[in-house]
């Protein structure tokens, strides 16, 4: 059953590319046409600029999941939640999630965040949104006479957008990309 649902599955998806390649392509074909040359030296400045960005994203996410981790290393409610800024769901949930951790005596050690891709959606000075495809994995759960190797869990899907609070990126939102 399990190997009939999969194909059916996969089956739909190639369906809704074709069909859904067929409708866009020849617009898309249309605005190639009306758009205007590019030069090879302005490619060239666009992807140094892109990648650029790039690599910003990623140090502002990287520093931001470090002190995150360290958060949660020392069970630091306050800490944690001025990675977020005020009125954010995501900040709400996690700062919830590690008080019921810390009730039970418990702090995550060596908590990482292995970022698999990133997009740059939008990016300013002071706000910057990404679609990210990540996934927790290594972290211990300790505590008096406990200490657990968590699991890793599944690579995920998610926007995440961010906006400089007080000098500091903070994160407003994060929602699930499906």
């Amino acid at each position: 059953m399990h190997r009939a649902a999969t194909g059916l599955l996969a089956a739909i998806v190639t369906t809704a590319l074709a069909v859904g390649a067929g409708v866009l392509l020849p617009g898309l074909r249309d605005a190639e046409r009306a758009a205007p040359a590019v030069s090879p030296a302005s490619a060239r400045a666009a992807a140094v600029a892109d990648s650029g960005a790039e690599r910003q994203a990623r140090t502002v996410l990287a520093t931001w999941d470090l002190r995150r981790a360290d958060a949660w290393a020392h069970g630091d409610a306050r800490a944690l939640g001025r990675l977020y800024a005020a009125g954010s769901v995501a900040g709400r949930r996690d700062a919830a999630m590690l008080e019921r951790w810390s009730a039970r005596g418990l702090r995550v050690d060596g908590l990482a965040t292995q970022l698999l891709d990133l997009a740059v959606v939008e990016q300013g000075p002071t706000r910057l949104v990404l679609d990210v495809t990540d996934r927790v994995g290594g972290g211990e759960a300790v505590g008096d006479g406990v200490r657990v190797d968590l699991p890793s869990d599944r690579p995920t899907r998610r926007r995440i957008s961010l906006r400089v609070v007080a000098g500091e990126w903070r994160v407003a939102s994060v929602r699930p990309l499906g």
